[in-house]
């Protein structure tokens, strides 16, 4: 098998630039193997430690196209760090890009034909969702919030007549299973008495958006 360079990578990840938060369709697919695809992390990894911002957003912009190469769910949870890592950088865009790519990395998986997505949802997104929501950092917060924003739009998120479930854990510490468009939503409203003005703002912003759209 032919090896895979940082050619390899820049093909692949120039089809995926997230500038605006409505998904964009790539030109083509790639077809990468397993193996090609772990070949490549190592180097995503490093790319992810670079001290020039715009080539650690690179090394995640690809994280969607990688997703629909592969079948493991440990490979694709290595894809996944690549992500939740670098949605705690310094740069707003690195962040922004890190947290879309990691909602939208559902729909690559939904053309293996599994869930729509729904299980990458429930058991990646929604976690590191609640991790940002909970977290001091009030730009966490509202990375929080792009996130359900990235997700509801675009349709990423399990309808909830689904039978998808995600299970959450009260205050009391007492867990219950409830649609993944719930528990989203529950978040989100979490953060409408959030201490810092701009954070409730976004809060009124995202539901706005999700309001509206189409």
């Amino acid at each position: 098998s032919h090896s895979v360079d940082m050619d390899d990578t820049m093909s692949v990840s120039s089809q995926f630039s997230y500038a605006s938060i409505e998904r964009k369709e790539p030109v083509f697919i790639p077809v990468l193997s397993e193996q090609q695809v772990l070949r490549l992390l190592p180097t995503l990894s490093d790319l992810s430690e670079n001290p020039q911002w715009r080539v650690r957003q690179s090394a995640v912009e690809i994280v969607p196209a990688l997703l629909g190469c592969t079948h493991l769910l440990e490979t694709r949870s290595e894809i996944a760090q690549l992500c939740v890592e670098l949605m705690d950088d310094e740069v707003d865009a690195v962040r922004r890009t890190a947290a879309e790519c990691l909602c939208l990395g559902g729909g690559s998986l939904a053309r293996h034909g599994e869930d729509d997505g729904g299980q990458w949802i429930s058991a990646i997104v929604i976690p590191q969702l609640r991790n940002c929501s909970k977290s001091q950092k009030y730009k966490q917060r509202m990375l929080s919030l792009k996130m359900v924003e990235v997700v509801l739009v675009n349709s990423m998120c399990p309808p909830a007549k689904s039978k998808a479930r995600t299970v959450v854990v009260d205050a009391d510490g007492k867990e219950s299973a409830i649609p993944p468009l719930k528990a989203i939503l529950d978040i989100a409203a979490s953060l409408a008495e959030d201490i810092v003005v701009n954070v409730r703002l976004n809060v009124g912003r995202v539901f706005a958006s999700i309001a509206h759209h189409p």
